[in-house]
């Protein structure tokens, strides 16, 4: 395994993202053909941003014109998008397995962590969850091994527990150095005041900010419905609105959550958790730098805290957290980097996990059906997994087939294989 030559480019960009795989898209003039397992390290004045390997390329000529050659190069964070999660540490118990750290310590490969994924760390670097016998002792996990990656069990484990990681390039090396911690410690490492530049219009190449207030991020009116308990009709059984969108005494912009056999208190708790997800207000800026910007020697990572001066008259804050970063070089031209800002406060998730207040209705939906299974097919669904429906991101262990017209549905439990039929769900 050897390193790439990268005299030829023509033009490079380079993407880090919070809590996801750092790429680099080059173009090289003519033919080339690197080989499996070909590094590629990325340094602007003697500062190290990106190293890789080559993932794929692909070589193109015009009538007339000289060969290109287009490389995708990833960070170590994608082996462990192509690496299952053992059968061994597939189910997370508080008080019966070991705690999550030990479970992403072999993930990393344990000592062998060069030949396994390239992600270097220490004990240090890897926090244990708090009180993770007590505090979460019904809060169980359960990954299968034929369909959930270690990125999978990564990115469900930071969800479960608000806790979150990051990498970083270490020196003239092809590896990241991986650090997990929980939420509270990332915001005392991305948050303090030596991490927080100042960023001024001379600074700039561009700026835009962008605000949406379409109907599909914006409601001002959550009503929550569903079926009593033994109830045979539905029910409003929550609603939550504010005066965000009026026209006289009407509110025109709502959504409407369905959920099978509530309570009221249940109800009250999503119409709330919904609308304050509906009413943020926080705009995406997108700022491109004539030079590429760093601190104390370090260049902008994602997660960091950016104060931007001189814009007070269209942004109402000047502190911003960084979510993307991409660095442009071009033959001929002066590099630049993109930062990618918005105001959001949780890093146990990747950007503002816009999708987290669904994932989790979804995971007691879910519950919700796999409870019915079991009154109306007593012993066909086991309890162990009736328990542990964390799931990770987008991963659900129960497929709905088909809704019929009197509530009743097909359903699927994906960690078995068996359906069932007209199951009393809506």
């Amino acid at each position: 395994m050897t390193q790439f030559d990268l005299s030829q480019v023509v033009s490079m960009e380079i993407t880090q993202s919070w809590m996801e795989v750092d790429t680099a898209r080059i173009t090289l003039l003519g033919a080339h053909r690197p080989e499996r397992g070909n590094y590629i390290l990325i340094a602007f004045d003697s500062d190290f941003v990106f190293a890789g390997r080559v993932i794929n390329y692909h070589i193109r000529r015009g009538a007339g014109q000289p060969y290109f050659t287009e490389v995708l190069v990833a960070s170590p964070l994608w082996y462990l998008t192509k690496q299952y999660i053992p059968s061994e540490y597939s189910y997370l118990i508080p008080g019966v397995t070991d705690n999550p750290r030990d479970y992403i310590r072999v993930w990393l490969g344990d000592r062998q962590w060069s030949s396994t994924t390239g992600l270097d760390w220490e004990d240090g670097w890897l926090m244990e969850v708090p009180n993770w016998s007590e505090e979460y002792a019904y809060q169980l996990l359960h990954f299968n091994p034929t369909r959930h990656t270690k990125w999978d069990g990564l990115l469900a484990i930071c969800d479960k527990y608000s806790m979150g990681f990051y990498a970083v390039p270490e020196g003239a090396f092809d590896f990241y150095e991986f650090r997990f911690y929980t939420e509270e410690w990332l915001h005392l490492v991305f948050d303090k005041s030596d991490y927080i530049k100042e960023l001024s219009e001379s600074d700039l190449r561009s700026f835009e900010v962008f605000y949406d207030y379409s109907p599909d991020s914006r409601f001002n009116r959550v009503l929550v419905t569903g079926q009593g308990k033994g109830s045979e009709w539905d029910y409003i059984f929550a609603q939550k609105e504010d005066n965000f969108v009026t026209w006289k005494d009407i509110r025109p912009v709502e959504y409407c959550y369905e959920v099978p056999e509530i309570d009221v208190d249940e109800a009250a708790v999503y119409a709330d958790t919904l609308l304050e997800r509906f009413e943020e207000k926080s705009p995406l800026i997108t700022v491109t730098t004539r030079k590429l910007p760093h601190i104390g020697g370090r260049y902008y990572l994602p997660g960091l805290r950016v104060e931007l001066s001189g814009f007070g008259d269209i942004l109402e804050q000047s502190l911003w957290r960084i979510y993307r970063v991409t660095h442009h070089f071009r033959a001929g031209e002066e590099p630049s980097t993109t930062l990618y800002l918005a105001d959001f406060e949780d890093l146990s998730h990747p950007f503002v996990a816009s999708e987290n207040p669904f994932r989790k209705l979804g995971e007691e939906v879910t519950n919700k059906i796999l409870k019915s299974i079991g009154r109306e097919h007593p012993g066909s669904v086991p309890r162990s997994l009736r328990e542990s429906l964390g799931g990770p991101t987008a991963l659900k262990p129960v497929q709905i087939l088909e809704i019929h017209d009197d509530g009743t549905a097909d359903v699927k439990v994906l960690e078995t294989g068996e359906e069932f039929k007209n199951v009393k769900i809506l």
